[in-house]
């Protein structure tokens, strides 16, 4: 774990905030980027912990299901070697400061045809973006063939996260023999679902950030 001022010396953050300068809205969050509510500023909290987990992790190929404004995608890929393969509904959003419209952006897939430049540009060849439902046979169909023609060896859940979605997100990982998941707001406020979900597929927690 670096410290926060190693952390505001490290090139690969310096990276990060001149990408996330380019992504088409804010960051929303609360936990890993110190209760900013909209910011494009990584913080070092944020830094570290995503740092820590990928230095553990070590993935070589990420599935990520819900893409967003491009934020997870980002820290993947600038702090590994990792190709990321990100799935995304496009449109919908529990909260409304979620939404591309709200910042001025196109909806549904202009948001994120933002986010596959951005990410494409500073990154070529290592992140794809899928426009469809994680939980749909066509997504699923697409996902499979991507997963044999190379193995997904982790898989970032951050999609929908009401419970029927993140269970079948999860099932779906593990039937693309995924063995390593992460699975976002697993300790949140609004996060029930996800737990509940997490607990019945019997997945074992190895760590928290």
């Amino acid at each position: 774990m670096t410290d926060s001022s190693s952390a505001s010396a490290d090139p690969r953050l310096d990276l990060i905030n001149r990408v996330l300068a380019e992504l088409p809205c804010p960051l929303v969050g609360s936990v890993a980027y110190d209760g900013q509510k909209h910011t494009k500023t990584c913080t070092a909290k944020a830094f570290e912990a995503f740092t820590d987990c990928y230095t553990l992790l070590r993935p070589r190929r990420v599935l990520e299901i819900g893409t967003h404004a491009g934020g997870s995608a980002l820290m993947t890929l600038a702090l590994t070697d990792a190709s990321v393969f990100s799935v995304d509904i496009g449109h919908t959003w529990i909260e409304r400061e979620h939404s591309f419209d709200t910042w001025g952006v196109p909806s549904k897939e202009g948001g994120l045809d933002k986010v596959t430049h951005v990410l494409q540009g500073h990154f070529p060849g290592r992140f794809t973006q899928l426009v469809g439902d994680s939980t749909s046979q066509a997504t699923r169909d697409k996902l499979r063939m991507a997963n044999a023609l190379e193995h997904f060896t982790l898989a970032f859940i951050d999609g929908d996260h009401s419970f029927d979605y993140v269970r079948s997100d999860i099932r779906f990982a593990r039937e693309l023999g995924i063995e390593i998941l992460i699975v976002d707001d697993l300790n949140s406020a609004d996060g029930s679902d996800v737990l509940r979900a997490v607990k019945e597929e019997g997945l074992v927690l190895v760590k928290e950030w």
